[in-house]
C-alpha cells in the first residue's frame, strides 16, 4: 500500500475531470516534463532521488507515495491547471509545509470517518466476542478438570 496524492479539480463538491489534453499544454512549458503515451503518464527527473511520475487516470493525475521533491512539483503543476493537490486523508496541500480541509471534500470525509468508525467498532466487536469465548473455554476447562479430579 502506499499513500495516494491527487491532482483534482471540484467545484461545489463535485469534482470536474481534468482534460489530458490541456494537461499536457499547460505542462508543456514546465521544463522537464515528458508524457508516456502506453503508460498515460508523466515523468519529470528528479533533481535528487526519484522521478517524479504522475498517473492520468480517470480525470485526475495521482502519484503513490511522492516524496517531498514530488510534492512540490505537484503542487507547482496543479496550479495553471486550476487544480488542487490532495492526500488520501483529504489534506489539501497549499505547500509543503501548508495544507487544510477544503471544503468540497467534507462529504467525501464524512463518509470515510463513517466507514472507519463502522469498521473499527466492528473488529472491537470481533475482539470482544473472541475474548469472551476464549474466557468461557477456559472456564469450563477448568471445571471440567475440577471435575475429573473429583471422581
Amino acid at each position: 500500500m502506499g499513500y495516494h496524492v491527487t491532482i483534482l479539480r471540484t467545484e461545489h463538491g463535485v469534482q470536474v475531470p481534468l482534460q489530458l489534453d490541456h494537461i499536457k499544454t499547460v505542462m508543456a512549458p514546465h521544463a522537464g516534463w515528458r508524457f508516456v503515451e502506453g503508460d498515460q503518464s508523466f515523468i519529470k527527473p528528479a533533481e535528487e532521488g526519484e522521478d517524479c511520475v504522475l498517473w492520468f487516470e480517470e480525470g485526475e493525475l495521482w502519484s503513490k507515495s511522492p516524496s517531498a521533491q514530488s510534492l512540490a512539483y505537484m503542487i507547482e503543476v496543479a496550479k495553471p491547471l486550476q487544480a488542487r493537490v490532495r492526500g488520501d486523508e483529504f489534506e489539501t496541500y497549499e505547500s509543503l509545509d501548508k495544507w487544510y480541509a477544503h471544503p468540497d471534500d467534507a462529504q467525501s470525509k464524512f463518509k470515510m470517518d463513517s466507514e472507519n468508525n463502522r469498521v473499527r467498532s466492528s473488529m472491537q466487536r470481533r475482539r470482544w466476542i473472541f475474548r469472551a469465548c476464549v474466557i468461557a473455554a477456559l472456564f469450563f476447562l477448568g471445571a471440567a478438570l475440577s471435575w475429573i479430579a473429583k471422581r
